[in-house]
C-alpha cells in the first residue's frame, strides 16, 4: 500500500512538467535581477539573490509531496532554462540536480509527511549548499576564503528566503484558489479545515 502511496499519477507528472516550465522561463528573467546585482560580487552579497534559483524543488515537491518532487521540479527548470538560452547552458542540468537533489533529502528525512515553513526553509537552505558545491568546483575554487564564506551564508539565507519562504506563500495563495484541490496539497488543506 505504501508503494502506491508514493507512485506517481498523470496529472502529477503533467504538473511537474507545467511547473518546471513555468520556473524555468521565471528563471530567465530572474537574470535580470542577478545582472542587476553584479557591483556586489565581489564581496559575496550577490548570492543572497540567488536563492530564487532553488525555488522550483521547493513548490513542486510542496504540491505533490511524493519522493522525486524536489530533483524534477529543479531539474526540469533547469532544463527550460538551458532550452530556453539560458547563459550557463548545460552546467544548469547539474546545478539543478544538485539544487533538487539536496532539497530532496530535507523532504526524504521527514518521510515526506512535514511541510511546514522551517522544514521548506530548510530544503532552500539545503539547496544553496548544493549548489555552492557546484559553483566551487566549476569556478568559484579560485576566490577569497572571506568572499566564499560570504557566499555561501548568503546562499542559505537566500534559499531559506526566496525559496523556501516564497515558495510556500506563492503556493499557499494558489491553494486558497481552489486550483491544487486534486493534489496531496489541496487535499491536506481540507482535511485541516474539516
Amino acid at each position: 500500500m505504501e508503494s502506491k502511496r508514493w507512485r506517481w499519477n498523470t496529472r502529477e507528472i503533467i504538473l511537474a512538467a507545467n511547473l518546471g516550465l513555468v520556473f524555468g522561463i521565471l528563471f530567465m528573467g530572474w537574470n535580470i535581477i542577478w545582472g542587476f546585482a553584479r557591483p556586489l560580487k565581489a564581496t559575496g552579497l550577490r548570492d543572497l539573490f540567488y536563492g530564487f534559483w532553488y525555488i522550483g524543488g521547493i513548490v513542486v515537491p510542496y504540491i505533490i509531496r511524493k519522493p522525486g518532487a524536489a530533483v524534477a521540479g529543479e531539474v526540469l527548470a533547469a532544463l527550460a532554462e538551458m532550452l530556453a538560452g539560458g547563459e550557463w547552458g548545460a552546467t544548469l542540468l547539474i546545478s539543478g540536480l544538485a539544487q533538487g537533489g539536496a532539497s530532496e533529502l530535507v523532504f526524504a528525512a521527514t518521510g515526506y509527511r512535514r511541510w511546514s515553513l522551517p522544514v521548506l526553509a530548510l530544503a532552500g537552505i539545503a539547496a544553496g549548499i548544493g549548489s555552492f558545491v557546484v559553483d566551487y568546483v566549476i569556478e568559484y575554487y579560485t576566490l577569497a576564503r572571506g568572499v566564499l564564506a560570504v557566499m555561501f551564508v548568503a546562499r542559505m539565507i537566500s534559499g531559506a528566503v526566496l525559496a523556501g519562504w516564497l515558495g510556500k506563500v506563492l503556493t499557499d495563495a494558489l491553494v486558497n484558489t481552489g486550483v491544487l484541490s486534486g493534489y496531496a496539497i489541496g487535499r491536506a488543506k481540507a482535511e485541516e479545515s474539516a
